[in-house]
């Protein structure tokens, strides 16, 4: 594994890397493919090295829920002892990725060999709980365009590139996508877009959103959407 790319992992925080043979345990994805398949036992914790794995949960209504777009240095999968019990969640490759999935062995070398890097794997767990709790009450607190402008935003910090008019959300993202993340129907999130489009607070180029920044400060501005 190239240093640089090692460095975005918790797992580089403190120590070498002799303990846990990261390369033995990395895995290519292309795009579409499954990695985690809801109702079947999820016998890791995955963390994603490059690329971006879509996370969803289906009811028994058949509804999908989008959990999170995770990217690199994100995790996703279970924590032992629940490693053997069905995975509540789907998940699979949004565009071409990389990940490493460390099952209970190696899980307990880094708690017991490399307290450091355990330590900033915990930090990515709590960070990906911070941000599943963020959509839950992003969802519950704002109406459809509102959640929909946070959603844009938040993706544009987390997957976004810098361009003059604000961030491009580097994603094929659908409406499937976003009805997903933000809890709403298609035809709510498509007059959302629309909504947004006319007051200049996206745009669309190329199938990919744009966010646009209208004061030098949108990334601040979540709290006021909607």
């Amino acid at each position: 594994m190239e240093e640089a790319s090692i460095r975005r992992l918790p797992l580089h925080a403190g120590g070498t890397l002799d303990t846990v043979d990261l390369a033995s345990l990395e895995r290519s994805h292309w795009r579409g493919r499954p990695i985690v398949r809801q109702g079947e036992p999820c016998g890791r914790l995955f963390l994603i090295r490059s690329g971006v794995v879509r996370e969803s949960s289906v009811s028994p209504s058949g509804r999908e829920v989008v959990l999170g777009l995770w990217g690199p240095g994100q995790v996703f999968g279970r924590l032992p002892p629940l490693v053997t019990l069905p995975s509540p969640t789907y998940a699979r490759a949004l565009t071409e990725c990389r990940v490493i999935g460390l099952g209970p062995p190696e899980l307990r070398t880094l708690l017991t060999d490399r307290p450091a890097s355990a330590a900033a794997l915990m930090a990515a767990i709590s960070d990906r709980a911070r941000r599943l709790a963020e959509n839950l009450d992003r969802t519950l607190g704002k109406d459809v365009p509102g959640r929909v402008l946070d959603a844009l935003r938040s993706l544009a910090r987390d997957h976004g590139r810098p361009c003059p008019e604000g961030a491009v959300i580097d994603l094929a993202l659908t409406q499937e996508d976003l009805a997903g993340i933000v809890g709403a129907s298609r035809e709510a999130v498509n007059r959302s877009v629309a909504s947004l489009i006319a007051g200049r607070r996206v745009r669309i180029d190329r199938r990919r959103y744009v966010v646009l920044d209208q004061d030098g400060t949108w990334e601040d501005q979540s709290d006021q959407a909607g």
